[in-house]
């Protein structure tokens, strides 16, 4: 009797896990950037949505339907919706995991409010993002996404990521009083996704892009923002230099260890189908967190 009880609860607890499992925000066990469906993770692998508390703000592209966007609804533990009420100026939703699309030559943006909390809670960000910028090497600034940072002022970019077409970089930017970036090498070919991880521990600023770390730099502590700039996907203050598309963006709080930034890494890269290009010796280079 006791033998056929433990089966049971054995197997009933074996249901729950599947239960949990499959309960979680649609995205985190999924691979919806890239093509190739044969080397996404299998759905018990790592993902960010395993911690989070550490989450302020997430969006995912497979949370939306396909067509304009006027809002899209983040996760994490400061929940907003960034949206966009002039029906010109919405992003569009790709088909087949192609992305939200902000079109070169228009100024389509989706917006939130000021967040007095971002100098001191935005710790990290990740972003998966792809740019057709072949005709537009000469671009400095094509804009993925700005914390505080719509009508400038002294203190903004908590942070901002973009790309700069005439250096071929993707580029993560704080502002303490100065503008800090730090910047590596994207593919210019515009159905790769490029994987940006920056963040800031005590008072260092990096970055890994596309699997690679920057060498860092000091950054100050970050000052409220008292222009109340707004934040936004695409831009708001100039047309789009080239076409961009955004895949999916997290916004995180606490400082992360060496193995936390690793396992973001690798899984942004298995999801953006980018981990052979990974370092050799990178713990995710073979199978994903």
């Amino acid at each position: 009797m006791t033998h056929r009880i433990s089966r049971r609860d054995l197997a009933l607890a074996a249901c729950a896990a599947l239960v949990l499992t499959a309960s979680g925000r649609p995205g985190r066990d999924a691979r919806a950037a890239g093509p190739v469906q044969s080397s996404q993770p299998k759905a018990h692998s790592w993902q960010p949505g395993q911690f989070p508390e550490m989450i302020v703000k997430s969006w995912f592209q497979e949370d939306l339907a396909e067509g304009e966007i006027s809002s899209w609804q983040s996760g994490g533990v400061k929940p907003v919706a960034a949206v966009q009420a002039e029906l010109s100026l919405r992003p569009t939703k790709l088909p087949n995991n192609g992305g939200v699309l902000f079109k070169k030559g228009t100024k389509q943006a989706l917006t939130w409010p000021v967040d007095k909390d971002a100098p001191y809670l935005h710790r990290w960000w990740l972003v998966i993002a792809r740019c057709h910028s072949v005709n537009n090497t000469g671009a400095d600034n094509v804009s993925v996404v700005c914390v505080n940072g719509a009508e400038g002022g002294p203190v903004h970019r908590q942070p901002q990521v973009c790309f700069k077409p005439s250096a071929g970089t993707f580029v993560s930017r704080l502002h303490d009083g100065k503008l800090k970036s730090e910047e590596g090498q994207y593919s210019t070919d515009s159905d790769d996704w490029n994987v940006m991880v920056g963040y800031r521990r005590g008072f260092v600023m990096q970055a890994v892009v596309n699997g690679v770390k920057t060498a860092g730099q000091a950054i100050h502590a970050l000052k409220p923002n008292l222009m109340k700039s707004q934040s936004f996907m695409g831009d708001v203050n100039n047309p789009m230099r080239a076409d961009v598309a955004i895949d999916c963006v997290i916004i995180g709080q606490s400082e992360l260890n060496d193995a936390q930034i690793d396992k973001l890494v690798g899984w942004a890269m298995w999801r953006a189908g980018r981990q052979a290009d990974l370092p050799d010796d990178h713990p995710y280079r073979k199978s994903p967190p």
